[in-house]
């Protein structure tokens, strides 16, 4: 049999996603007909995520999109610890977004940067320690907002048709100095899916913390009416791992721990300098001296 080299495809009978997601409707017509009842009963989801292709990308997403946002509790928190946000008589006062750290990478397929991602608790244990140094004391942990409900981003065609376990969750506050109302919030890797980073189908991941805590920010400011807010995103350290030319296995292995202690302390340090800025706008806006 003589081989032919093929120069085109032909369009595929089924809708592809960007056609799915322009026009949800054609995915009910091209799935058989006894399913199409359960389309109609909104659960249809369940049936396309064969369309969206297993497997690493050709480039892993690192710009991530975020649209609603949504916060679950902590899984360290306590209930029996749980407080409520108390109303004051200050204007809410939401702090700018600190930029210190790129907030951004990549894991899964052959990460040749991998990111250095800082836990919660390492987090923070950083935050608490720079705010003491101002006279902030955070006498409280895991609070839930009365006021700020955030909505996850769905992931693939589930987020393009609308369906699935999306809805808003009351925002859980990380810390606060309860005496002055300083509410601070810190976007981890953990909650990065919780307050909208969409996931990826594929096993490479990006995370954009970035856009993340911007959106986490604009939906304090837009909802909460008292208390002041800081809010905190994971500079996300990269180490480069091409840079290691040893043969050595061990050696190798070595080497790149080294390099991931080091990115680690470059992204605590980064942090650091997010809340000393945040101290001195604090200052800045008469809140602290």
């Amino acid at each position: 049999m003589e081989s032919i080299v093929l120069t085109e495809y032909r369009i595929p009978a089924y809708p592809r996603k960007e056609e799915v997601r322009a026009k949800p409707s054609l995915l009910r017509k091209s799935v058989y007909k006894r399913w199409q009842k359960l389309y109609d009963l909104g659960i249809s989801g369940m049936l396309v995520t064969g369309l969206s292709l297993s497997g690493c990308d050709k480039k892993p997403a690192t710009n991530t999109t975020t649209q609603g946002i949504e916060a679950a509790p902590n899984q360290n928190s306590n209930s029996s610890k749980t407080n409520t946000v108390s109303p004051t008589k200050l204007a809410a006062l939401v702090a700018p977004i600190f930029e210190h750290g790129e907030g951004r990478g990549s894991t899964g397929c052959i990460a040749v940067a991998p990111p250095a991602f800082l836990s919660e608790d390492e987090a923070l244990v950083i935050i608490k320690e720079e705010l003491k140094k101002n006279g902030i004391e955070c006498n409280k942990k895991n609070i839930i907002s009365n006021e700020v409900a955030i909505k996850p981003h769905g992931s693939g065609l589930l987020g393009a048709i609308g369906i699935g376990k999306n809805k808003a969750k009351p925002l859980e506050i990380d810390l606060q100095d309860s005496d002055k109302d300083i509410n601070i919030e810190f976007v981890s890797r953990s909650d990065y899916f919780k307050f909208g980073g969409e996931k990826s189908n594929s096993t490479a991941q990006g995370f954009d913390m970035k856009k993340v805590v911007t959106q986490v920010r604009k939906k304090i400011q837009s909802d909460v009416k008292n208390g002041i807010y800081g809010v905190f995103y994971d500079p996300i350290i990269r180490y480069d791992i091409r840079s290691i030319k040893t043969k050595d296995p061990n050696s190798f292995v070595e080497q790149r721990e080294n390099m991931r202690k080091e990115a680690f302390e470059s992204g605590k340090e980064a942090l650091r300098q997010q809340v000393n800025d945040f101290a001195k706008w604090l200052k800045e806006q008469g809140v602290i001296k």
